[in-house]
C-alpha cells in the first residue's frame, strides 16, 4: 500500500514517521553489529553497523541526529553506505530530508540487492530528467519517476515471498511505486548519493534522519543519535 507521507513546516520526520504507523523504538540503542567484532564502538558506546565506501570528495558523517551525506564532482555510486542483510518477509523505511542536487544527476536513493546476483531494486530522490522521486531496478531496468521539487519524504521497501514493493513519496500527490518478483533470500541495504548522467560538480547533500525495521530479521532500527558507522 503505497505510503501517504503529508509534508508539513513543523517536525517533517515526526509527521512521516507517524503516517508509517509502525516505528521501533528508541532503534539502534538495541543495535547489534551484523558482523560481530569487525564493528567498531564509539564513545557513548553506540555499535557500528553500517560500512562506509566513500569515494573522492564524498563524506558521510552522523551529525545532530542525522546520517549526512554530502558529494562533489559525483559521477556514478560515489559514496555507498551498506548493512547486511535483512531476511524474511520484511518493512523497512527510511525517511530523508534536504536533499539538495548539485545538478542534474545527482540523487540520494536507499536500495536492497541480491546477495547471489547482484540485482538491485531503488528508491529516493532524483534530479534528472527533472527533480522528482523515483522507485525503480537500476541499471537498465523499469524506473518510475514523478517530479517534485519537494526534497523531504520517504522510503518504503516491504517484501512478502519473493515478491518487493518499493515505494519512494513526498505525500500521497508525488509517489512512485514498483513491484518487483526478487529474491526469498536475505538482502543487503543501501543509502546511496551519486549521479546518473554524468559529472555533477557542485556539492550535493542530505539528511536521513531515520531507519525504520517494521518487520524481518536481522537488523534493528536507527534514529542516528549515537555514531553507527564502521570506521
Amino acid at each position: 500500500m503505497p505510503m501517504a507521507l503529508v509534508p508539513t513546516q513543523m517536525n517533517l520526520a515526526a509527521a512521516i514517521a507517524a503516517t508509517f504507523a509502525a516505528a521501533c523504538g528508541e532503534g539502534d540503542a538495541d543495535a547489534t553489529p551484523i558482523d560481530g567484532a569487525a564493528a567498531g564502538i564509539d564513545v557513548r558506546g553506540c555499535p557500528g553497523v553500517w560500512k562506509v565506501a566513500a569515494g573522492v570528495d564524498t563524506s558521510v558523517s552522523v551529525t545532530d541526529g542525522a546520517l549526512v551525506l554530502a558529494g562533489t564532482n559525483l559521477a556514478g555510486r560515489d559514496l555507498q553506505i551498506t548493512r547486511d542483510a535483512i531476511g524474511g518477509d520484511f518493512q523497512f523505511d527510511f525517511v530523508i530530508e534536504d536533499f539538495m542536487a548539485g545538478g542534474p544527476g545527482a540523487y540520494i536513493w536507499a536500495a536492497i540487492s541480491d546477495l547471489a546476483t547482484a540485482r538491485t531494486l531503488t528508491a529516493g530522490f532524483d534530479s534528472y530528467p527533472v527533480a522528482g522521486v523515483s522507485a525503480g531496478e537500476m541499471p537498465g531496468g523499469q524506473h518510475n519517476l514523478s517530479a517534485t521539487r519537494l526534497t523531504t519524504g520517504g522510503v518504503r521497501f516491504t517484501r512478502s515471498g519473493p515478491q518487493v514493493e518499493v515505494v519512494a513519496s513526498t505525500g500521497e500527490r508525488f509517489t512512485s511505486v514498483a513491484a518487483y518478483d526478487f529474491t526469498t533470500e536475505p538482502v543487503r541495504i543501501w543509502l546511496l548519493l551519486g549521479s546518473n548522467a554524468g559529472s555533477v560538480v557542485p556539492v550535493s547533500t542530505a539528511r536521513v534522519v531515520e531507519f525504520i525495521v517494521t518487520a524481518g530479521t536481522g537488523v534493528v532500527g536507527d534514529t542516528f543519535d549515537c555514531d553507527s558507522l564502521i570506521r
